[in-house]
This record gives C-alpha cells, structure tokens and sequence, in this order.
C-alpha cells in the first residue's frame, strides 16, 4: 500500500470517528453534573482528551498532508495518528474510572485535584 493511500485512509476513519464522536463531544460537559466530579482527575482526563479531539484531528490530518508534499512520507504517517492519543487518553480515563472510582465520576480522595 502506498504512503498516501495510509495517510488518506488514516486520515478518513478518524473523521468517522469525529462524526461518531460529536454527540459525546457535546455532552461531555454533562460528566461534571455530580458534585466533587470537577475536581476528578479521571473525569478531566476524559473530558479534555474528548473537548480537544477536534483541534488535534484538525492538526494531525493537516499536518499529515503538508508532511506529505514535502516528501516526509514516515513523518507524515506517523503525524497522521495524532488523534489516536486522544483515544488512548480517553481510554485510560474510563478505565481509571471504572477500576478506582466503581464507574462514579466522582472520586476517592486519591484521584481529586487540589
């Protein structure tokens, strides 16, 4: 498979996964709905790897494609799955939420900024 065609097919499925994302990315202010949840490490983790998702999908694809034409193919690859740490952080969020904190958005003492 050729450079561009990953760079392109990369790029397309996390568009899918932006459209799929948005109904989540405007209700994720709801997860501050419980008292103590805005002071919760997991629940900011998720939040912002969610809110920040857009900018980083914008960042990673464009900056693929100019990567692209300045004949930095690996760079350009590797660029394009920026978005995938914002996955991965939203990931861990939920999982640090269900394994900690019983899946509440609010927190033990362990795990609540100061």
């Amino acid at each position: 498979m050729k450079i561009r065609t990953r760079v392109v097919l990369i790029n397309i499925v996390f568009l899918f996964l932006l459209i799929i994302m948005l109904p989540g990315i405007i209700m994720s202010p709801m997860m501050f709905d419980a008292p103590g949840s805005e002071n919760s490490i997991p629940t900011n983790l998720m939040f912002y790897s969610l809110i920040l998702y857009i900018p980083v999908f914008l960042t990673g694809s464009i900056g693929s494609l100019i990567l692209y034409m300045l004949k930095k193919h690996r760079a350009s690859v590797i660029w394009s799955l920026l978005p995938l740490v914002n996955i991965l952080c939203f990931i861990a969020g939920l999982a640090i939420l269900m394994v900690f904190c019983n899946g509440n958005f609010t927190c033990h003492e362990a795990l609540v900024l100061r």
